[in-house]
Formats: structure tokens, sequence, C-alpha cells
């Protein structure tokens, strides 16, 4: 996959290697199409909720990986602190198997989101003892933590 600027409100279509799949990402929303026999079948569709839940949320939470991999690549290219605000905003929540699942893909544990905070600073202010030991052990800076 080659790395380009995409504008607001563009549509993009991005091939994989297999011919049958195709993933056709849409602000503010992305529908997970399958090709059966040249008829495209919608599979489902991940999309921003009222709370807050983003497209890169419901992939991961729904496993569905590989969009996962490829919402966070094109989020990342215009949003340096996509990381940071997944990463704090999973902290916030207390979702220790999510978080989990989201330093599999190898985000840097200790990304900053949008004010430079950074995950663990989250869980120790909100005294998240699960969610600090998991981001320890998973690398987090320990040394130089101040929290907010």
């Amino acid at each position: 996959m080659k790395a380009g600027y995409i504008p607001p409100r563009e549509d993009v279509i991005i091939q994989s290697e297999s011919p049958d799949d195709v993933y056709i990402i849409v602000p503010g929303e992305v529908e997970i199409i399958d090709c059966v026999m040249e008829k495209d079948i919608i599979l489902g569709t991940l999309h921003i909720d009222m709370d807050d839940n983003i497209a890169l949320w419901d992939a991961i939470a729904s496993k569905h990986y590989s969009i996962f991999r490829i919402l966070y690549h094109v989020a990342s290219l215009s949003d340096p602190h996509i990381a940071g605000d997944l990463l704090c905003t999973t902290t916030k929540r207390s979702d220790v198997t999510l978080m989990n699942e989201i330093l599999k893909h190898e985000l840097n544990v200790d990304s900053k989101e949008q004010r430079g905070i950074t995950p663990i600073q989250v869980a120790m202010e909100q005294n998240h003892v699960d969610m600090v030991r998991l981001l320890a052990m998973s690398g987090a800076n320990v040394t130089s933590i101040h929290t907010h």
C-alpha cells in the first residue's frame, strides 16, 4: 500500500491482494463488502456513533484486524495523535481486553493524545490499576510520569 494524502469527504477504495476483498472507506463510516459471484454483499458498516465510537473502535472491537490496520494507516497520515487518542480513550474506558488487542498492532504505548497526555498518565490519574499494570508491562515509560 502506498501512503498518500486523502482530502476530507473523499471516497477511497482499497483493494487487497485477493481480488475478492474490497474495502470502501467513506468519511465517517466503513462498509465491509464481499463480492460473491460478481454481486456485492454488504457484511456490515463501521461508523461514528453517539458515544464517540469511531470506525477504528468498531474494527478492532469486532476483530476486523485488516480493516483496523487500513483505517489506522489512513488516519495516521492526517492525525499525528491518532494512536494517543485511541490508547487514551481505551484507558479512560478501562477496557483492558481492547487495550491488549490494540497493542498487538504495534502502536507506541507512549503515544500522546491531543493535549500531550500518555495512556499511563490517564490510567494513574483514574486509578485503573489493571490498566497501569498492562501499560507498564507493555513498555510504557514509567520513569518520568507526571499526571496532568
